[in-house]
């Protein structure tokens, strides 16, 4: 969509979207922001289910439809060069962070490792090579034979891939791997995690 005037946002939040119609309002589907602040268009990417009954209007929008663009939403900011570990769909506002950071030519001093179940769950994983290089780490694999929960972080991973535990961390992902990434980085004692949680 064209973006509307001035508008700008946080880098790593997302919005709340509805159309623009009489009943319609009111249905609103959580959104990550894709593009950069300066862009013309203004590109978001949906966090929820790619189809449900509730939002089947908003995903058959057409062109020259309005959106209505609701304040921003969500808790992950960025606070300084460090680690994020992201799983599932919490890639999203971690990639527009990256996005922002490679523009501004700082992406050095950063990592990322992403823990997905299988090679096909891994998102926009050409661009995340492209902004991180080497220092896009793939944690590919299963707990579980029925391949029910992503592989964990662990210790001794965080260790091999972050240069000093003084640093910032940011984690986001599904609730479960949240709480255990955070439970992993307080038993190395590093500072408190920036966190979002998104199912």
């Amino acid at each position: 969509m064209v973006r509307p005037g001035n508008f700008t946002f946080t880098p790593g939040r997302s919005a709340l979207v509805s159309m623009n119609k009489i009943g319609l309002e009111d249905k609103k589907q959580p959104c990550a922001f894709f593009s950069l602040n300066g862009d013309y268009y203004l590109e978001l990417v949906f966090k929820g289910d790619s189809w449900n009954e509730e939002h089947a209007p908003l995903f058959q929008a057409r062109a020259g439809e309005e959106l209505i663009l609701s304040d921003q939403v969500g808790s992950l900011e960025y606070k300084g060069p460090g680690m994020f570990i992201a799983s599932g769909k919490g890639i999203l506002p971690i990639l527009n962070i990256l996005k922002h950071l490679k523009r501004a030519d700082a992406i050095s001093g950063h990592t990322l490792l992403y823990v997905a179940r299988t090679q096909e769950e891994v998102l926009y994983e050409r661009i995340l090579r492209h902004i991180l290089g080497t220092n896009c780490v793939f944690v590919i694999g299963s707990d579980s034979s029925y391949r029910l929960e992503p592989k964990k972080i662990d210790e001794t991973l965080i260790r091999q891939k972050s240069p000093t535990l003084q640093q910032e961390f940011y984690i986001a992902g599904p609730a479960p791997f949240v709480q255990h990434s955070s439970e992993v980085l307080a038993q190395l004692n590093v500072v408190t995690p920036y966190i979002e949680i998104v199912d």
